[in-house]
């Protein structure tokens, strides 16, 4: 018996004959989607929204791991101090060794995800910034200061990969006005990871020899690594207008001065000496002393030499 299909039934037949980039156009058809997407099933735009958001999920999981690696030895000095025999401030050039680091490597390492592929160096990146936290951990001995420090700077060369390489990744996965929400997200778990860093590691230190604080790190980096192995996916795909430099440069102005500020100010503002602190130098010195320095002969110098005496 010949039957005819129902007006409802002809249009659900004919969508799902649409191909990715045409469900797209009916999805948004009040959107002008910026790039147009194509039919080729490589074509990052044209996957489907739960494999987009799954390997955004693994970008900012490894991009929160990333940042938290290189930073996780900042507020723990004491036990460096006396393992190594040097000061708080020696001690604290591991943190400057690490931000070094984390601003150095995504130079390092962009262009070369363009002849390796993205994914492949974030994953690579995970898993040389988990040997650099094991490095860290095992320098126990008084003469690994150098080797130490060492360890930091690799980890931090590493660890920012994923963070500068995932806004590449966002790019290629959303249109033009979905990146907006990727964008936040993705940087809101860089950001969280700089400061959940050292504040974990403080609390897991607090009554525990220091290497405890890369320790645990590596549990997480080791998670971050088989979800990278397993989720991420390629996202290059030959554009008329791909995405340039630009996003490497805005990641660099918006976060390195918030992360360098972030990781450095708990040294710069260290107690002076006279107020039960150990910083021999102290740069916020109170203003008469600092202008008595400056300004030698004058009767504001005569009156603090008399109050010394």
């Amino acid at each position: 018996m010949d039957t005819k299909a129902t007006p409802d039934v002809e249009k659900s037949i004919s969508s799902s004959k649409l191909s990715p980039a045409d469900n797209h156009d009916v999805a948004h058809a009040h959107v002008v989607l910026i790039p147009k997407p194509s039919t080729h099933p490589r074509d990052p735009l044209s996957w489907c929204q739960h494999r987009k958001h799954m390997i955004l999920a693994v970008l900012c999981l490894a991009s929160f791991a990333g940042a938290i690696a290189p930073l996780s030895g900042q507020l723990n000095l004491a036990d460096q101090e006396k393992l190594y025999n040097k000061s708080k401030i020696e001690e604290s050039y591991a943190n400057s060794a690490a931000l070094a680091g984390m601003a150095a490597g995504p130079f390092f390492f962009a262009p070369i995800a363009h002849r390796l592929g993205r994914s492949s160096v974030i994953f690579w990146c995970v898993a040389c910034t988990t040997v650099c936290q094991i490095w860290g951990a095992v320098m126990t001995n008084p003469k690994n200061y150098i080797p130490y420090v060492m360890s930091r700077l690799f980890a931090g060369f590493f660890g920012a990969v994923p963070t500068v390489l995932g806004p590449r990744i966002v790019t290629d996965l959303f249109f033009l006005h979905q990146r907006g929400r990727a964008f936040t997200v993705l940087h809101m778990a860089f950001l969280f990871g700089t400061i959940a860093g050292p504040t974990f590691s403080g609390f897991v230190s607090a009554h525990s020899f220091f290497p405890v604080e890369f320790w645990w790190t590596v549990g997480l980096l080791g998670f971050t690594l088989l979800c990278c192995f397993f989720f991420l996916e390629e996202t290059g795909f030959d554009r008329l207008c791909p995405a340039t430099i630009i996003m490497g440069t805005f990641t660099l102005i918006s976060f390195g001065f918030y992360v360098g500020v972030n990781a450095l100010t708990p040294v710069w503002l260290q107690k002076p000496v006279s107020a039960g602190g150990h910083n021999r130098r102290p740069i916020l010195r109170p203003l008469p002393q600092r202008l008595s320095t400056l300004l030698p002969g004058t009767a504001l110098q005569q009156r603090s030499l008399e109050a010394r005496v």
